[in-house]
């Protein structure tokens, strides 16, 4: 009698240790960094992939639907880790429809993916303004990349001010 109490403590204690384990990795694996790199990985590469790019028959551009794993909580916990700076910044100067602006920072975004590693322009508001909407931009990059991200910027906001850009 006393053994089988002591084996089945003895199975019991063993399946609890595992059911731990297990469930200890599985909890490292949703909340790692790398699981957020990888989500952030995967949605930037299929946004580029020309393949999944639409045309769109009224306006003739080009257009993808996003997967339905936004990067912006992946983005958010890597910022929360230390791994990425976010930026949330308004350039007064430069409209939102001002379409060299706006084509300038989707280039130099892509030219910078290491840099910059997301963004994203002129996110909805709760509270829409009267007038010239300014440009509207959030930013994700590593911490070494601030110069970068600062030279862009400045950029913007010559453009805005239309003065002439000075090297770099």
């Amino acid at each position: 009698m006393k053994m089988k109490i002591i084996g089945s403590l003895a199975v019991g204690i063993l399946i609890g240790i595992l059911i731990g384990v297990l469930a200890h990795h599985i909890w490292i694996e949703r909340t790692s960094t790398s699981r957020h790199w990888c989500a952030v990985k995967t949605y930037l590469a299929y946004i580029r992939d020309p393949s999944h790019a639409k045309r769109d028959p009224q306006s003739g551009l080009s257009y993808v639907n996003a997967p339905s794993d936004a990067p912006e909580p992946h983005l958010a916990a890597l910022v929360a880790a230390g791994e990425l700076q976010y930026l949330d910044i308004v350039l007064p100067t430069v409209p939102s429809t001002d379409r060299a602006a706006v084509q300038h920072w989707m280039t130099f975004c892509e030219q910078h993916p290491d840099d910059i590693v997301y963004s994203c322009g002129n996110p909805s508001s709760v509270f829409p303004t009267k007038g010239q909407q300014p440009l509207h931009l959030n930013i994700w990059f590593p911490e070494s990349s601030q110069p970068i991200v600062q030279q862009l910027i400045s950029e913007l906001q010559q453009m805005g001010t239309k003065e002439k850009p000075t090297a770099h």
